[in-house]
């Protein structure tokens, strides 16, 4: 009976902890939704159905989560199944995950196409999330062809093709972001501060994900226990839909620092873009046309919301 419990804490005990993390993690992502619907309402359709898509997505990586702890330890507890067949639900984790990440990954590149103007980092960036999003589909089928515990080794290059190609999606996408930003760099000490909080969030919310598939990669190939990756692996998805939410809703911040005029909204602050523009000393002119003359200041220009 002994021996029982210890085969059951040391195979079940990582999906449990990871399932836990998984949900603390879904109700700060459905805290975070709410804000941004409150806060949105003038955000293209398209952004609104993303943030939508990624709600239910998460929703049902987290009932299918939940039914891999259900099973094995309430449903079928003390059959010994239970340690030679995967729970119903299990192999569907891949799949969802690397969707949600590939979607916020391709939003990221998106953005930054359109602060850069340029396809050089989009193009990379995109390649390496359809690739993590197509590992992770060939792993969710391939263990649900082959559910036994003892053939989970037989896809550790599945495994390792997903999460290797999500981390360096988002250290590209961290990089990008945080050379731009020092790239625009100015005088003005509102539009550095802007600049300061973007890079931060940017640099946080990338290093958390990438951390954390790392964490997966080297859990599973260095640990003899092949259940300890999900600790890491069930709260992947929700750090990615957390990082997509936290940028949007910081747009009402980074409106506050710039001090916009009262009657512009978060969605009206999607990102900041700086360009030269032409400043005069004429400060007193009351023809603002006029002021476009004498010399190149850079400053914040603000994009309308997309």
């Amino acid at each position: 009976m002994e021996n029982e419990q210890q085969a059951v804490q040391s195979l079940y005990g990582p999906i449990f902890i990871g399932a836990f993390l998984n949900a603390i993690l879904y109700g700060v992502l459905s805290v975070q939704t709410y804000f941004y619907f409150q806060n949105s309402s003038r955000d293209a359709r398209w952004i609104k159905i993303l943030v939508v898509f990624v709600l239910i997505a998460e929703t049902i990586s987290f009932v299918l989560d939940f039914g891999v702890v259900w099973e094995p330890l309430v449903q079928n507890y003390g059959s010994p199944r239970i340690f030679e067949i995967t729970p119903t639900t299990f192999s569907a984790d891949p799949l969802v995950t690397s969707c949600i990440s590939a979607a916020v990954q391709l939003f990221q590149g998106w953005r930054i196409r359109k602060l850069t103007k340029s396809n050089i980092v989009l193009v990379p960036i995109a390649l390496t999330a359809l690739a993590s999003l197509t590992a992770g589909f060939a792993t969710t089928i391939l263990i649900a062809f082959h559910p036994g515990w003892t053939q989970i080794g037989m896809f550790e290059f599945g495994f390792l093709s997903w999460l290797v190609a999500s981390a360096l999606c988002d250290v590209v996408i961290a990089l990008s972001l945080s050379w731009f930003v020092l790239r625009n760099k100015s005088a003005f000490s509102s539009t550095n501060s802007v600049l300061n909080r973007i890079m931060l969030l940017t640099l946080q919310t990338g290093s958390i994900t990438a951390v954390a598939a790392i964490a997966d990669v080297f859990t599973f190939t260095l640990s003899p226990d092949k259940t300890l990756e999900f600790v890491w692996a069930y709260s992947l998805s929700k750090l990615y839909s957390n990082t997509l939410l936290s940028m949007l809703n910081a747009r009402v911040e980074w409106n506050k620092v710039l001090e916009q005029p009262s009657n512009r909204t978060q969605s009206e602050v999607t990102f900041y873009h700086v360009e030269p523009v032409r400043v005069s000393n004429n400060i007193g002119n009351p023809n603002p046309q006029m002021n476009l003359e004498a010399h190149n200041e850079p400053a914040t220009v603000v994009f309308p919301a997309f």
